[in-house]
């Protein structure tokens, strides 16, 4: 009995079949190669040879795979390795399963793959019934390229950053918009409904996964995935990083890149800064003082579209402040800097020192410092004295001064016993405003009349201001007044805001109180 591979050739020679095959159209020759061996091989060369791919094409290190091609790939795969360290496949309709698996088999051939891109074309959360299948032999794939670096895989997406454990990403239920669910969790999951509780958290958008580190967080859902690029970082011989693995959801879609407070995330920060590729991103927002200053400088430099950046530290650090941006960068795009100071363990105000070092971008047009009460004490106040000290050598080029002052829990109505310690009322402070000719505009927000009064004498030293704006938002005393006594002192303080501010244009002063 003849074989299938002779089965063709007994009609006709090879040579009429594959001219034969030629005159097909390109929706045909895959459907011929399903017939036969003959007809596979055939179809197979003429559909790869009519959209540029040949032999040679195999052993280039970035590979460029369309779905045109995963489809002849998918019925016959070249059985042999491929030198390929970056292969960039496009997955669309029809037979996204059957082209995920051939990409599967073509990253397992790969030993030296380092970066993967796949491209869907459109968000795959709104594929047809068979999005679990497709999503699962996707969660494959990536587990099985970070599975070849020893370190977690850190998950970059526009809605959260977080680290996983490789092995984890296979147990991944995408189509359900859940990552590796932990099962020790369900008993916490059954609980009552409360605020603040996982089942809470989990039905207003977040689900909860697993960390490398075996710690149990919440993580915002994934709702949207129409691109995903996996990166392998190994271990650098200079020790500025960690090897990693870094998975990019939708890199086009990242402006606002914040890593979050994670401890399981905060090691890998300085790798993550400086493998990350998310052409798009425009502002950065850092929450630890921990991380090296120059991995800070090198994403700034390799990012010029960034045209905001923020230090806002979630914990309390017990190391001293230093400058968060090191050395000095003339950042092109950079036209906000904001820096926020809490109290640390010792209960002094720690400021992580970002204005010295961005202080010469050319279109830098807004500087904000934001803290918790009316702010630091004078004898707390040198770093933000000296951050101060930085604008006066920029001249008068018209900058937006944004103070925020949050709440006390006490009576914001009664003076503080120290009000005069406070930063604003001390020598140097004053010194510092009379030199600041950039300063053109001052905006203020603060949550008590009191840190609203303080703020007041110091902005009405400013030389060069033309308009100021103080945005007082009271909240709930615990003395109580009447609504005629709190009517007073805003009248009071309207008086005192206008008297001080003399100087500047009455249209240009604006004041709400709410």
């Amino acid at each position: 009995m003849p074989s299938t591979r002779s089965q063709g050739l007994d009609l006709l020679p090879f040579e009429l079949w594959e001219r034969i095959f030629s005159l097909a159209l390109p929706d045909d020759l895959l459907i011929l190669a399903r017939v036969c061996l003959v007809f596979r091989d055939i179809g197979i060369r003429i559909h790869l040879r009519r959209h540029g791919l040949i032999e040679d094409t195999f052993a280039q290190s970035q590979l460029h795979l369309t779905s045109h091609i995963l489809r002849a790939l998918a019925l016959k795969l070249p059985a042999k390795s491929f030198p390929a360290h970056q292969l960039v496949c496009q997955v669309e309709e029809p037979g996204m399963y059957s082209q995920l698996r051939c990409v599967r088999d073509i990253v397992a051939r790969s030993r030296g793959l380092a970066e993967l891109s796949i491209n869907f074309g459109y968000d795959l959360f709104l594929y047809g019934a068979s999005r679990e299948a497709v999503m699962r032999m996707f969660c494959s794939i990536i587990s099985l390229l970070a599975g070849r670096i020893r370190g977690p895989l850190v998950v970059l997406s526009p809605f959260h950053t977080f680290t996983c454990r490789p092995q984890d990403v296979a147990d991944w239920k995408l189509h359900q918009f859940r990552f590796n669910y932990p099962s020790t969790l369900r008993r916490l999951v059954s609980l009552p409904f409360r605020h603040g509780t996982f089942r809470d958290k989990a039905m207003r958008g977040d689900t909860t996964t697993q960390y490398h580190t075996g710690h149990i967080g919440h993580v915002a859902k994934l709702t949207q995935m129409r691109s995903a690029t996996l990166r392998l970082v190994p271990k650098n011989e200079s020790a500025l990083y960690r090897p990693c693995s870094i998975l990019t959801f939708d890199a086009d879609d990242i402006g606002y890149f914040s890593p979050g407070s994670e401890r399981s995330l905060a090691r890998y920060l300085g790798t993550l800064l400086c493998n990350m590729r998310t052409p798009r991103v425009t502002a950065l927002c850092l929450h630890t003082v921990s991380i090296d200053p120059t991995l800070v400088q090198r994403f700034l430099a390799d990012n010029p579209a960034i045209a905001l950046v923020d230090y806002d530290p979630y914990h309390r650090e017990r190391r001293a402040p230093h400058m968060v941006v090191d050395p000095p960068l003339a950042h092109p795009g950079l036209t906000a800097l904001h820096t926020h100071a809490l109290r640390n363990a010792a209960g002094k105000y720690c400021m992580g020192r970002l204005l010295p070092s961005l202080i010469t971008s050319p279109n830098l047009r807004t500087v904000g410092f934001h803290f918790t009460g009316l702010g630091p004490y004078a004898r707390d106040a040198a770093d933000l004295l000296s951050d101060l000290r930085c604008l006066a050598a920029r001249g008068p080029m018209g900058l937006c001064l944004e103070f925020q002052l949050s709440a006390y829990i006490y009576d914001n109505h009664i003076p503080l016993a120290r009000e005069g310690a406070f930063w604003t009322r001390s020598h140097d402070a004053r010194t510092v405003a009379g030199v600041l000719t950039c300063v053109r505009r001052v905006h203020v927000r603060a949550s008590s009349l009191q840190g609203a009064r303080l703020m007041l004498e110091w902005v009405a030293l400013l030389p060069s201001v033309h308009s100021v704006w103080f945005d007082v938002d009271t909240v709930p005393v615990q003395v109580a007044k009447t609504r005629e006594e709190k009517h007073s002192d805003e009248d009071d303080f309207c008086g005192e805001f206008r008297a001080a501010l003399v100087h500047v244009p009455a249209p240009a002063i604006t004041i709400r109180i709410r």
